[in-house]
């Protein structure tokens, strides 16, 4: 990745993780039943915007999980059901792994079809 594209690609993850706030707000006022439908489709979303900037499939999903799991946060807070810890920054490289689609993940797992 050129450092014009890798500058890319972190303003388009930063203006993603900016987002969950307001996405989190719009899926807490929603009727029960369609929210979790709601957040699958942001979970897609999320992994679709970084396996498009080029990252492995596997680090995409990753990443989208972890967003999830910010986003799930941030509705339960709005609900008033949750709490979220303070000083949690979340960022991508602290995510994002450089490991292949076919090496193991963290808890051993490979991807499907490996």
């Amino acid at each position: 990745m050129t450092s014009s594209a890798s500058e890319k690609s972190d303003e388009v993850l930063r203006s993603a993780l900016a987002g969950v706030p307001r996405v989190a707000t719009v899926i807490a006022y929603m009727p029960p039943q369609e929210r979790e439908r709601a957040l699958a489709a942001a979970e897609q979303s999320y992994e679709r915007t970084a396996q498009e900037l080029g990252f492995t499939r596997a680090a995409a999903r990753q990443w989208a999980s972890t967003v999830l799991c910010r986003l799930k946060e941030e509705v339960a807070e709005l609900q008033g059901t949750g709490s979220r810890e303070m000083g949690t920054e979340l960022t991508f490289p602290k995510i994002i792994s450089a490991r292949t689609d076919d090496e193991a993940g963290p808890d051993g797992s490979k991807k499907e079809g490996s």
